[in-house]
């Protein structure tokens, strides 16, 4: 399964993730950390939101979850596209088209 891929390249990479109430966020990367909502219910969207967070490990830097400040707007609007590029680049593939749809 795809999210399990993931996760093997979070480990591989020396980041541990859990689930936990994070409140309204799906995930949330802090340093080697990746926390998912523990209110994900499929594998699909777990491997959805960690492909994310992973993207944000690569690509992101610093403390941007205040974004009432100019300059973290700007940095998660820069980030963002290359962490989509990231999760995207797991996402598209045939295998997981075909197991989210023996899943579902």
């Amino acid at each position: 399964m795809l999210h399990e891929e993931i996760l093997a390249e979070a480990e591989k990479e020396g980041i541990s993730v859990y689930k936990r109430d994070i409140g309204a966020l799906k995930g949330l990367c802090v340093d080697e950390n990746i926390v998912l909502s523990s209110s994900i219910e499929t594998f699909s969207e777990m491997a959805c939101v960690l492909a994310e967070e992973l993207g944000h490990y690569y690509t992101t830097v610093g403390n941007i979850l205040d974004q009432s400040k100019a300059e973290n707007r700007k940095q998660e609007r820069r980030h963002l596209n290359k962490a989509s590029e990231t999760d995207m680049s797991w996402l598209n593939t045939l295998a997981y088209l075909k197991d989210l749809w023996r899943k579902q």
